[in-house]
């Protein structure tokens, strides 16, 4: 064989399959065949094996071949590809070849695929041939193209193959449109098997196409690859192959469907874009196409602008710019959309320039003016096309020109007529796209000619003939996108139809677009569907025939709702890869793998698709993968932000390059479709598991009453956002079906997967980007980090705020330090131990200042406090700073004998005065004098006002003693006082007369003490019209003179229309003597053993002054070691004496230390606790005194030293009344919220003017399937449950019957309040035995989740003994350390209703609760024996938390200083002692006989408000600890002689209803309580009485003492920051009011029962939650409204905190305040409905906590206290009264503190306690109609925005003017008073009635 010189074999070359005979002699007749990718080598190779490898060599190349016309030949041998085919040719560009010989093939086969890319590459290797080796192409038969079927058909074993589409759509006409034929579509060469590759290469000849190269093909393509010669670039450009069987046409004619014998095929389009317009002008001039708001152009008329435009732009030198590997330069293009800016991009393409588009549409112009500075930076404009001189982009080049819409304009109307030289190829840039940037950072995309053009080719594909030339289309996006400068266009090129461009910045704009000019296809966003129709397809404008839904998934949902009225297409496109896969009527496949349904999708014919798996092969029929797609769909790359063009995430697969999607899609088995799963980015891991979150969000989104559903992943958690359905209907009717919080469950347990239990955000609709209208997630992300910054910056300023305090309250213990050392210094011989024994004795002096302070009485401690001019603090500092050390010990004691010797000092003369009520008042010095100075009468003027007028008129040395029984009173009085500058001569002290404590301590002898409580109620008891004309007494004292003044006084009351009904002559006791005789009856007050007597008693119970009071003879059995005081004393004295006597010190120590081991440890800990306490003790006595006229040198202290001073109160929320986001309606329309106030505005009433027409309405169908979760009709279209729980479990049956037993509705539990709960863990403990804790009701969804959890939880007996634990046990003395509240707070008290048989047994009442205190500590307590130490170690507990909080931290150094305070503090914590339940005993009390029959003048009131007339008198406000009553009201009839309790019992049970009261101190109890308490005193009162009460065993209940010293244990170690335990943890909170306190106002609330038989409905029918959710929803939806600004409150709740086991059934004070924040985010796309679910996922996760160090003053307080009315045993229910009170100003201490009281299962007492001054005194009528609004919107419209507030449309208005008078607009009538209590019959008949009801007619009146 003769070697030729060549190279036999080839290394170094990947992939190349080498003929044999390359290289050789027979070089000629080999034949090289040149593959599309590896997929297309592989049936190459298959088919080598019938020819051979001797003569065929096959070698694939990866991807595209350069375009080596420009290319220089060092260029091109860079190429690896054009450097490959030169070695494996032999090619040598310096030799000019006439044949093949020298080459190592003698001839190359193109073996691509039959579509656009192939025919690309197969032009790229001609034209490689042509530009470097011509005369190659000269030579017959060297370059051929191997050519595979198109179609086969086959019927049995006949079979036909088709090369063109032609020839198989003529044979289809022959034969019966091909039936019974089974067709196969070959798509590419991979398509093809291995068989029919060795079928193919059997008839070679069939398949080989010869090249033959004419005359002017060279020309072509030159013109077609030189970018030089683009003007001439006019037509497509086309090489002829020859099929070697088929004679050749006439003519050379591009391929068509008529073309049946050519196989002509378009290598390229030689003008890119541009040829796509031309040929439309030319063959359709006159067809429309364009069309926007100002007219319509033609496409010639489009064309012939567009050209001229481009003229303009070349003579102004803009021109494309040459090839680098930066991104060419565009022009920017900022004008309005429409034909303008449409002809203008055009002619940018027609040069070749890319295009980027400017947007000024946007609501925010802050992304617009970024991305425009980004334009600028990244991509460099040559030239800014604009129609605003001012718009400026900043940071543009210099040599960027400026060209206004004038200049396009002149252009576009000159008579310039040259044609315009096109510049543009395929592979140009068309435009640059940035992504929406709805996830992540928005990327620039590099488009190419080649997308466009491949869109408008397959659209027609993909639309499966549903539009055509005649069609109107509008695919509108705003320009910000930069998708919508050719997505607005191909659609309509694709057929020649018109393309409308107009505006459409909502979506009802885009409604309005489709009707008024007759849109026929709209291709819309889904997510702007809704909002374009939201009636539904029957509102859509008749003209609209096809729908395409694109940007985003088509919910299946929604589009089986459009299909019903046109064909829908669904659409795949993204900005980095454009139309590939379709779905024409979208059919659907239900995935086996999550059971949901999605849309199949078919990829279009010609598309280059390929779905890989994780490990790179193809996925299979049910296999998921990501898609990885080639060709022209695909764009260039990405804009980096230095220009360059990078091309990430591509891949080379088979040689040909194919980019990585991201979109994850799934292969339907038996079939080429696919259904899209979501993209791979969309990946979180959620549950130690990677979940996709749109696939969770379809799934979410597919659950009924679910409208879009969205998650956002971020820091390892996951946020749900949720759009509900609209639950009326068209007409505006609500829909039955169950509440939305079902809807809701059920969406979450969808979502759960992701987003766990982490709380879902209900908005009206979800932020869509502006540009591609898809959900915005970047939005939501920064909605979640802004929420996230606030909470921070929360922290932050508290954090700041504590260190700022702490430096306040450190600098007292500094400023006592200088003092300490200047009394050193100061002294004549400073001994070395004086300043440290000083500083030692301190903390002992001042612990026995604190027990002998709290010593003497309030009355004395208010006197010293109102009248000295030195407090407690003085006293400490002048006895430690002021005496010689030698003195220091008697002056303790001469301290000690000064405070004991308090108690009998006297006050001057001065009349003592008690008032109640703002009622009239006279005062008396000397009668006569009064006479004769006598002031005019005063209407409703105070005994303080009255009495101040009366001082005036006095002798200087007249004194005034005002006793006030109301804390704003005797503030108010105060000031008063001060202003006057009366503080010597006036004394004004809080008290209540009937407290004894108070008539004991005025001792002094006053000359007139006068009283008008309005509790007084003689005579025939009637109540008085008006409060100011009730009754009084008076007092008059002066021996002797008494009969002379009581004339006086008798003449100077009928001067005035006063009566004295009757009088009594006072003797003190039956041995005082009588110094005159006189008429009136004699009372004796006490009789000779010093005892009260009855007639005192009976005059005092029917005055109501005061209460007898009880011995406690539990006192006596005490010793005196019990009293810290007697041993502070002695310790100190100890401890003054051991400075000198070490020995006796000693001695002290070790005989207190075998009396008591604490008293050891109580002195150990007293330095510590007032180390803490002093600070907050000395700074409020200073500053309290420093307010005084005369406290010169306090002022002038606090001036020069500033850091002493408390820091003003700085965070109060501004109030505008403008920016309320409310609307009291219009001249269209009104709001349905009346407001009535009084005269003075102290009480504002709400009510509306019709019923509410709710959202959501129960099936009244009684055989409707019950909602598993939710105990409601479940809605249509929902699954039945297969059978009824009751049936299938008994313990469900039973907790269903329990639910309903305490006002529940079962079997759900989503109505269940938290008292309800409580009722409920004690029936389930009691009667069925188990273990349950509220939080496990709250946390269960229905009974079934409930009956799970007990039973998980375990039987009765698994509970822990609480008594166990470390730190929950007595001390040695049987002692508890807990924190309670002050002495002399008023009591919890509850009145139940009796519903037993029979009457009350009074006997079995007794016996009950005498077993209910022995079995309840709290009944047990005794009246804390350490008071004095109560507050200051409240303080000082305060203060530590304080530190901790402030600058704590998890050091081990911290963690051992937490645990040493903590027992410190402990040791010195004031004890509580319990008595025996002997010693304990209360006696039942029985009210007056003569008040418990039934007055007829009374017949207005109901038997509850008699009876709470008449349990006022036995009701004492100061007792300890339990007190309980029973309470006959005898309805008809009289009572017979004999005992009370008897006497009743002789009655008809009927006509007496019997009520029984308890109370206990506040001290040890809270409102929680009643249900322990009351529960168990009925039970065990059945069992008493006889009664069949089915009754378990009383378990004792763990002891509450342990479990709240084990609480305070745990807030003694301080709790750090972001540490907190929900509720096991004591908050103190007395050293908030340092900061949070200032001046408030207060006011009164009443709804009217429409209001909250409205709110009622709301909760229970539409929202489905429980009442006091619903409250906290109204009143934060009403905070957020009212400060629109707001978008985050901190509210605070007085919670049970009784989760653990066997908390519920204790009675003890376990309550706290908790806080949590309510976050909406954005107010204009939040509910109402979201404020319930931030509030209902706190109250089920129970994640609130304690509240830090003054947060409690910037929060909102409120505090719910239900009502026990169901759920009692013996069918007992509560009864409540509305509290007493007033608007006022008054001290506040939060921004809005709320109660809210149950007065009956549907009657509430709303009040303000206080709102801060700051939003003005009109801020509560404000915030009343909003109340009242807000309630209404959650029956009516929950899922509207909260802001603004909605308006609905059956609210209209018909005006009726009236000229005659000032413009003004009447509301509707008032409702009339119904006889009915329940509106909610009416208010369901109207929501069920069509919400258009007629107009209300309005009086409209202008002048």
């Amino acid at each position: 064989m003769q070697d030729l010189g060549l190279q036999k074999r080839l290394f170094g070359i990947p992939k190349l399959e080498d003929a044999n005979k390359a290289g050789t002699k027979q070089s000629r007749d080999c034949t090289l065949i040149l593959t599309e990718g590896d997929s297309a080598k592989a049936l190459a190779v298959a088919g080598l094996s019938i020819v051979g490898r001797d003569h065929y060599g096959v070698f694939p190349l990866r991807g595209k071949l350069r375009n080596v016309r420009e290319l220089t030949e060092k260029q091109m041998m860079d190429n690896k590809e054009i450097e490959a085919l030169m070695k494996i040719m032999a090619f040598d560009v310096s030799k000019k070849y006439k044949d093949a010989s020298g080459l190592r093939y003698g001839s190359l086969m193109i073996m691509t695929d039959q579509d656009f890319d192939g025919s690309h590459i197969k032009g790229l290797v001609i034209n490689f041939i042509e530009h470097w080796f011509p005369g190659l192409l000269q030579c017959e038969g060297f370059l051929r193209e191997f050519v595979t079927p198109i179609v086969k058909v086959s019927r049995g074993d006949e079979v036909v193959t088709f090369f063109t589409v032609a020839e198989y759509e003529a044979w289809k006409r022959a034969n019966n449109g091909g039936a019974g034929w089974a067709c196969k579509y070959y798509k590419g060469l991979g398509t093809s098997t291995s068989a029919e590759a060795r079928e193919y290469f059997s008839d070679l000849e069939q398949h080989e196409l010869t090249f033959l190269a004419g005359e002017q093909d060279a020309d072509l393509l030159d013109m077609a690859f030189n970018a030089k010669k683009a003007d001439a670039r006019k037509v497509p450009c086309f090489v002829r192959f020859r099929k070697q069987n088929l004679p050749l046409p006439d003519t050379d004619k591009p391929l068509t469907a008529e073309a049946d014998n050519t196989a002509i095929v378009p290598m390229l389009t030689a003008d890119g874009l541009s040829s796509v317009f031309l040929r439309l002008a030319q063959t359709q001039p006159k067809a429309p196409a364009v069309l926007d708001s100002t007219g319509v152009w033609n496409y010639a008329q489009l064309w012939d602008s567009a050209g001229r435009i481009a003229c303009f732009f070349a003579d102004r030198g803009l021109q494309a710019p040459p090839s680098t590997e930066f991104a060419p330069r565009p022009i920017a293009v900022f004008l309005r959309q429409g034909r303008e800016w449409y002809a203008t991009c055009i002619a940018a393409w027609i040069l070749g320039i890319p295009v980027v588009a400017l947007s000024n549409d946007l609501p925010s112009g802050q992304a617009e003016a970024e991305r425009a500075k980004r334009v600028a930076t990244e991509l460099k404009p040559l030239a800014l096309v604009s129609d605003d001189s001012a718009f400026e982009v900043p940071c543009l080049p210099g040599d960027c020109l400026r060209l206004s819409l004038q200049e396009i304009r002149s252009a576009t109307s000159s008579s310039n007529g040259r044609n315009p030289a096109a510049c543009a190829s395929p592979e140009s840039v068309l435009c640059y796209v940035y992504t929406g940037g709805t996830t992540r950072h928005s990327k620039c995309v590099a488009v190419t000619h080649a997308m466009a053009l491949w869109e408008i080719q397959q659209y027609k594909k993909a639309l499966g003939g549903l539009a055509n030339e005649g069609d109107r289309m509008l695919q509108y996006s705003s320009a910000y996108w930069g998708a919508a400068i050719f997505g607005q266009a191909d659609l309509a090129l694709a057929f020649g139809a018109c393309n409308i461009i107009m505006r459409a910045s909502v979506p009802e704009e885009i409604a309005r677009i489709c009707k008024e000019h007759q849109v026929s296809v709209l291709g819309i966003v889904p997510s702007q569907l809704r909002g374009a129709w939201p009636g539904g397809p029957s509102t859509r404008p008749r003209s609209l025939r096809v729908l395409i839904a694109w940007a985003e998934k088509i919910q299946p949902k929604l589009a089986k709702e459009w299909l019903q009225h046109l064909p829908v297409i669904e659409i795949l496109i993204a900005s980095e890869y454009w139309l590939c896969l379709s779905s024409v009527g979208c059919p659907t496949w239900k995935d086996p793998d999550d059971g949901m349904e999605r849309h199949v999708l078919e990829p279009l014919p010609d598309l280059d698709i390929k779905l890989l798996k994780e490990n790179g092969s193809e996925a299979e029929g049910g296999e998921s993968g990501e898609m990885f797609l080639a060709g022209p769909t695909v764009f260039a790359g990405y804009v980096g932000a230095d220009g360059r063009i990078s091309c990430p995430n591509f891949r080379y697969l088979d040689a040909k390059r194919y980019y990585g999607t991201r979109d994850r899609l799934k292969r339907v088995p038996g079939g080429r479709g696919l259904v899209y799963l979501g993209r791979t980015d969309s990946l979180a891991k959620a549950g130690g598991a990677w979940q996709d979150l749109e696939a969770v969000e379809a799934a979410a989104a597919e659950v009924p009453g679910v409208s879009a559903a969205a998650l956002v992943a971020c820091d390892g958690s996951t946020d749900a956002y949720l759009v509900l359905e609209d639950m009326r209907d068209a007409a505006g009717r609500a829909r039955e079906g169950p509440p939305l919080a079902a809807v809701l469950d059920n969406a979450m347990q969808k979502l759960k997967p992701a987003a766990g239990n982490s709380r879902p955000h209900i908005w009206a609709r979800l932020p869509l980007h502006p540009a591609t209208s898809k959900v915005n997630r970047q939005a939501l992300l920064a909605q979640r980090s802004e929420a996230t910054a606030r909470e921070t910056n929360w922290h932050e300023r508290l954090h700041s705020l504590q260190r700022r305090m702490l430096r306040g309250y450190a600098a007292w213990h500094i400023f006592f330090g200088i003092l300490m050392l200047l009394r050193a210094f100061m002294v004549t011989a400073p001994t070395l131990l004086d300043i440290p024994g000083r500083a030692m004795l301190l903390p002992y002096v001042w612990g026995v200042l604190l027990y002998l302070w709290h010593g003497t009485s309030k009355q004395k401690r208010d006197w010293v406090n109102m009248t000295m001019p030195m407090g407690p603090p003085d006293v400490l500092a002048i006895l430690v700073l002021a005496p010689p050390t030698w003195l220091l010990w008697p002056s303790i004691l001469l301290a000690s004998a000064v405070s004991l010797l308090h108690s009998s000092l006297c006050c001057p003369s001065c009349v003592q005065v008690h008032q109640c009520l703002s009622e009239d008042a006279a005062f008396w010095d000397d009668p006569g004098a009064w006479l004769q100075h006598r002031p005019a009468k005063f209407p409703e003027a105070g005994t303080g006002s009255v009495g101040l007028f009366w001082l005036a008129q006095q002798k200087e040395l007249s004194r005034l003693t005002a006793l006030e029984a109301q804390e704003e009173s005797a503030e108010l009085l105060n000031r008063s006082v001060q202003l006057l500058g009366l503080e010597p001569r006036v004394h004004v002290i809080h008290g209540d007369l009937r407290d004894e404590g108070i008539v004991q301590d005025l001792q002094a002898k006053y000359d007139l003490v006068t009283a008008n409580p309005p509790y007084i109620l003689p005579g025939d008891r009637k109540l008085p019209a008006h409060s100011q004309r009730r009754y009084c007494y008076y007092e008059l004292r002066g021996g002797p003179r008494v009969a002379s003044r009581s004339a006086d006084v008798d003449r100077a009351l009928a001067d005035v229309g006063l009566t004295t009904v009757r009088k009594w002559h006072v003797l003190v006791c039956s041995r005082s003597p009588s110094d005159l005789a006189v008429d009136e009856e004699e009372l004796i007050v006490r009789d000779e053993s010093g005892r009260w007597t009855k007639d005192w008693d009976a005059i005092c119970l029917e005055m109501g002054a005061f209460q007898k009071p009880t011995h406690d003879t539990s006192e006596d059995e005490l010793s005196w070691l019990r009293d810290r005081d007697a041993v502070a004393v002695a310790t100190a004295l100890v401890l003054c004496v051991g400075i000198f006597r070490i020995d006796l010190l000693i001695l002290g120590i070790i005989g207190l230390y075998l009396q008591r081991p604490s008293r050891i440890h109580f002195l150990l800990s007293l330095p510590t606790a007032y180390v803490f306490s002093f600070p907050k003790w000395c700074r409020d006595e200073f500053f309290y005194r420093s307010m005084w006229r005369s406290s010169y040198l306090r002022r002038f202290i606090l001036r020069w030293v500033p850091i002493l001073q408390k820091p003003d109160f700085d965070w109060s929320l501004s109030f505008q009344h403008k920016s309320v986001a409310y609307d009291w309606g219009s001249d269209e329309r009104w709001v349905n919220v009346y407001l009535e106030r009084t005269q003075k505005d102290d009480k504002s009433t709400v009510g509306f003017w019709e019923p509410v027409r709710p959202a959501v309405l129960p099936r009244v169908d009684p055989e409707a399937d019950v909602h598993p979760s939710n105990g409601v009709a479940a809605s249509s279209g929902a699954p039945a449950p297969s059978a009824s729980r009751a049936e299938s479990s008994s313990l469900e049956a039973t907790l269903a019957i329990l639910v309903g037993r305490v006002g529940g509705r079962p079997p759900s539990l989503a109505s269940l309040d938290s008292l309800q709960s409580i009722r409920l863990v004690e029936l389930v403990r009691r009667e069925l035995g188990f273990v349950a804790t509220s939080a496990m009701v709250l946390r269960s969804a229905d009974v079934h989740a409930l009956a799970e959890a007990i039973q998980l939880e375990g039987s009765q007996d698994s509970r822990q003994d609480a008594g166990q634990e470390e730190g929950m046990q007595p001390d040695e003395e049987g002692a508890y350390r807990l924190y309670i509240m002050e002495f002399g707070k008023s009591p919890v008290d509850w009145c139940v209703r009796y519903g037993g048989p029979g009457h009350l047994d009074v006997d079995a009442l007794q016996r009950a609760s005498d077993r209910a205190v022995a079995r309840h500590s709290a009944l047990r307590t005794m009246e804390l024996r350490d008071e004095g130490m109560r507050e200051a170690m409240d303080r000082a507990a305060a203060m530590w938390q304080l530190l901790c909080s402030a600058h704590g931290t998890t050091s081990w150094r911290w963690s051992a200083a937490r645990r040493a305070m903590r027992a410190l503090l402990f040791a010195a914590w004031p004890r509580t002692f319990l008595k025996s339940a002997c010693d304990a005993v209360v006696q039942v009390r029985l009210p007056d006989r003569e008040l418990v029959v039934r007055d007829p003048a009374f017949a207005e009131l109901s038997d509850a408000d008699y009876m709470f007339w008449i349990v006022s008198p036995l009701r004492n406000n100061h007792y300890w600890p339990y007190q309980i009553c029973a309470i006959p009201v005898v309805r008809k009839g009289t009572l017979p002689p004999g005992p009370l309790a008897q006497a009743v019992r002789t009655l008809p049970p009927e006509d007496v209803t019997w009520y029984i009261y308890a109370g206990i101190t506040h001290a040890y109890s809270d409102g929680a309580s009643g249900t322990a308490l009351l529960t168990d005193l009925l039970r065990i009162y059945a069992e008493e009485a006889k009664i069949g009460l089915s009754t378990s065993e009383l378990h004792s209940p763990p002891e509450h003492l342990a479990l709240l010293q084990h609480r305070l244990r745990r807030s003694l170690f301080g709790r750090l920051r972001g540490e907190d335990n929900a509720n096991d943890d004591v908050y103190h909170e007395i050293v908030c009011e340092d900061w949070g306190r200032r001046y408030g106002f207060s006011k009164r609330i009443k709804l009217e029962p429409i209001v909250v038989n409205t709110l009622h409905l709301a909760a229970s029918n539409v929202i489905g939650c429980s009442i006091d959710v619903a409250w906290l929803t109204a009143i934060v939806g009403s905070l957020l409204r009212l400060f629109p600004d707001q978008h985050r409150f901190q509210l605070i709740l007085k919670c049970a905190c009784r989760d653990g086991p066997g908390q519920t059934e204790m009675v003890g004070f376990l309550s706290e305040q908790r806080v949590f924040p309510i976050d909406v985010g954005d107010s204009r796309h939040a509910t109402l409905m979201d404020v319930y679910c931030a509030i209902e996922s706190v109250r089920r996760s129970r994640t609130w906590r304690a509240p830090v160090p003054f947060e409690a003053g910037i929060c909102v307080y409120v505090n719910i206290v239900g009502s026990m009315t169901e759920g009692l045993p013996l069918q007992c229910s509560q009864v409540a009264y509305p509290a007493a009170g007033r608007s006022s100003q008054v001290q506040a201490y939060a921004h809005l503190n709320l109660r809210i009281d149950q007065i009956s299962q549907k009657e509430w007492d709303f009040r303000i306690f206080h709102w801060d001054k700051e939003w003005g005194w009109g801020w509560g009528s404000e915030f009343a109609p909003v109340l009242g609004a807000v309630i209404a919107d959650m029956a009516e419209c929950p899922l509207e925005a909260l802001v603004p507030a909605p308006v609905l449309p059956w609210r209209r208005l018909q005006m009726q003017s009236d000229p005659s008078s000032a413009k003004r607009k009447d509301p509707p009538s008032p409702p009339e008073p119904s006889t009915t209590a329940e509106p909610t019959p009416d208010i369901e008949q109207l929501a069920r009635s069509p919400s258009t009801p007629p107009p209300k007619v309005m009086r409209v009146e202008d002048g």
